[in-house]
């Protein structure tokens, strides 16, 4: 949580200059912007993701930088399920050179209870960048797109959590109430007559 608050401090840099970078992994977090193009005719469906309580997809977009001609993964933002196709949010489907600003990521790992992805169907449950970016022909680093309008409204940007809970302690003191009356429930029914 501090490393993730630190780097969201630090002022926004190129994605350019992340990419001369040794070890991108280390800006994870990190502003960056980035002038390019959209690539339309691809897109990667994250599902289920959810936007004030309604379910729906976030769209993940190859992107491809103006000076470099390196395409990255472009987490667009939330459409409602209804939005999955294209062609019903053609207003917020930009072409044309753009300036994005974002958050830089590195993916996500599979957890256990995750469904396996269904590339074959466009539907990702995890954000496997290896493989979204070799169908995408695109290098395995994703930018979280952050929150400015678009035409039509949709996507919508911004969909990273910024600031995270710190439930820890309160975590310990209902484990520590649990036991300590499991065991008084535990010495009442044991307890000799």
């Amino acid at each position: 949580i501090k490393d993730r608050e630190e780097k969201l401090k630090e002022p926004i840099i190129s994605l350019t200059q992340v990419l001369k970078s040794e070890d991108i992994s280390k800006y994870e977090f990190r502003k960056v912007f980035a002038t390019g193009t959209f690539d339309n005719d691809i897109e990667f469906h994250m599902y289920p993701r959810f936007h004030d309580g309604k379910a729906g997809y976030h769209i993940i977009t190859p992107f491809e930088l103006k000076e470099e001609g390196i395409r990255v993964l472009v987490n667009r933002g939330w459409v409602p399920r209804t939005l999955e196709n294209p062609e019903t949010r053609k207003e917020g489907q930009i072409s044309g050179e753009v300036v994005i600003n974002g958050l830089l990521r590195n993916g996500e790992q599979k957890r256990r209870f995750t469904p396996d992805n269904e590339p074959q169907n466009n539907k990702w449950f995890w954000m496997d960048l290896e493989e979204m970016s070799k169908l995408g022909d695109t290098e395995p680093l994703l930018m979280d797109i952050n929150d400015e309008k678009v035409p039509g409204g949709f996507p919508i940007g911004g969909q990273t959590p910024l600031a995270l809970r710190n439930d820890h302690l309160n975590y310990a003191i209902t484990w520590y109430t649990l036991t300590a009356i499991l065991t008084f429930a535990c010495f009442v029914a044991f307890r000799k007559p």
